[in-house]
């Protein structure tokens, strides 16, 4: 009986490694036709800057001439630096790169922490939610977001701490902070929530949060003498969840709260952690709380199908090929050709969607990397303009994309919420008054003359 059930387990392996390398492959099929979206050039942005002068506590790329506190955490664009350095790629590769690991990563952290934490059956559900979540292919893997990375470390903090290895942890709970602070404060939450719950752990987790805080306190000090640029981000996206997920995460928590094993304590902490970005970033809940309610999710189902497992996995199944019951706003769009987008109550799976795009003519309907008129208005600076020259414009999302297209510095940014009124009233005059090249539909000044147009964008020179 032993033999059998260790052969089924194999099996239960080997299926959810095959489903990872399925995803793999479909996304490298579909490398050329990715995307580049919102977030990515804000990071391909540092990643350039890190990789011409090296790691500075000052973002002087960006809100040019006068730069801001460089207050994301660096690891990821030291990586994205020295991945640069050793392949010799070039930034939209590098942005590819990403798009292609990333959703499968994700899925390889859930179902192994769900290994770790309760066997193989579980992670095995748990993958199949994980799969079934379009949220967790678009947006959290298709745009560079070092949070993403947190989140797919977050469990292992836990998992090395049940395993009462807390200096692997702590080293866990630090790489975590140095990738999103925002995450890492979630991280810390949620293993002092653990340790209050179950008291045994107490020692062992405060030592974990100490340990990890110690080794971030470089960078906690440096958000601490800027502290007067930080300030709320918010993001109100409505509901975006997988109906099997929310059954499933259900019967996590009914099963957690019945038996209290420490590895269930700890999945129910890191969904109650992350329940915080609800009242803040209600998108990044949406989007990382599924991460979570699926691991909850894979345990629940594990523990009360019973004799109806089989039936249970065929489900899962089913619910990650195509399509799946979605709770969504019915008139929500997302921006790529997602199958099922214009179903009430249903929307496609990572699955369906990369399936889909192995068609030419779906794949064609992605948003190009570099549309033509950004293309060719990058082109036209990196010919025309020189490379100590400021390009004015008040839009964030093009100054982002400028500097990773051109090496061009920009009176403009993302993240407007890093910012002091002093530092914002001395750019709208220097948008006003400076800078030779600026970017808008409208005469910046009397003299100002039109020196290329492409599309949206129209160049001026005064």
């Amino acid at each position: 009986m032993q033999d059998v059930r260790e052969q089924r387990g194999r099996w239960y392996d080997l299926a959810a490694l095959a489903v990872i390398g399925l995803f793999l492959v479909l996304l490298l099929r579909v490398r050329a036709s990715l995307p580049v979206f919102y977030d990515s050039w804000y990071h391909l942005s540092v990643i350039r800057a890190f990789f011409e002068r090296g790691f500075t506590w000052e973002a002087w790329w960006e809100y040019a001439p006068f730069g801001r506190p460089h207050l994301y955490p660096p690891l990821f664009h030291v990586a994205g630096a020295a991945t640069l350095q050793v392949t010799g790629c070039n930034l939209l590769d590098l942005g590819r790169l990403y798009d292609v690991v990333m959703f499968p990563l994700l899925l390889l952290a859930g179902w192994g922490a769900a290994r770790c934490f309760w066997g193989k059956r579980a992670a095995f559900a748990t993958l199949l939610l994980l799969a079934a979540n379009c949220a967790l292919l678009f947006p959290a893997s298709l745009i560079m977001m070092p949070g993403t990375v947190a989140v797919a470390l977050w469990p292992f903090v836990f998992v090395l701490l049940l395993r009462q290895r807390p200096v692997w942890a702590s080293l866990v709970l630090a790489v975590i902070g140095w990738l999103h602070f925002g995450m890492w404060s979630l991280a810390v939450a949620s293993v002092a929530l653990f340790a209050v719950v179950r008291r045994e752990f107490f020692k062992r987790a405060i030592l974990v949060v100490v340990t990890g805080a110690t080794l971030v306190s470089p960078w906690l000090l440096h958000l601490y003498w800027h502290r007067e640029f930080l300030h709320p981000a918010t993001g109100q996206m409505p509901v975006f969840l997988p109906v099997l997920t929310v059954l499933g995460a259900g019967a996590g928590i009914a099963v957690t709260v019945r038996r209290r094993e420490p590895a269930a304590v700890a999945a129910l902490a890191l969904l109650v952690a992350t329940g915080f970005l609800f009242f803040t970033t209600r998108d990044k809940f949406w989007i990382y709380g599924g991460f979570f309610l699926a691991l909850l999710g894979g345990y629940g189902i594990q523990r009360l199908s019973g004799r109806c497992w089989p039936w249970a996995v065929a489900a899962l199944l089913a619910g990650s090929v195509w399509v799946t019951p979605f709770l969504r706003p019915a008139a929500m769009k997302l921006a790529l050709p997602i199958p099922g987008q214009n179903w009430p109550g249903m929307l496609g799976t990572p699955l369906g969607a990369l399936v889909a795009w192995q068609r030419p003519a779906v794949a064609a309907r992605i948003p190009p990397a570099v549309p033509d008129d950004l293309g060719g208005l990058a082109h036209w600076i990196m010919k025309q303009v020189g490379r100590e020259e400021i390009i004015v414009t008040d839009d964030p999302l093009l100054g982002g994309a400028l500097f990773a297209l051109t090496g061009r510095r920009t009176s403009w940014g993302m993240w407007g919420e890093v910012m002091t009124r002093e530092l914002e009233g001395k750019l709208a005059e220097f948008r006003r008054m400076g800078g030779r090249y600026v970017i808008g539909q409208e005469s910046p000044g009397d003299g100002a003359v039109v020196v290329a147009e492409f599309g949206r964008y129209r160049m001026w020179q005064r």
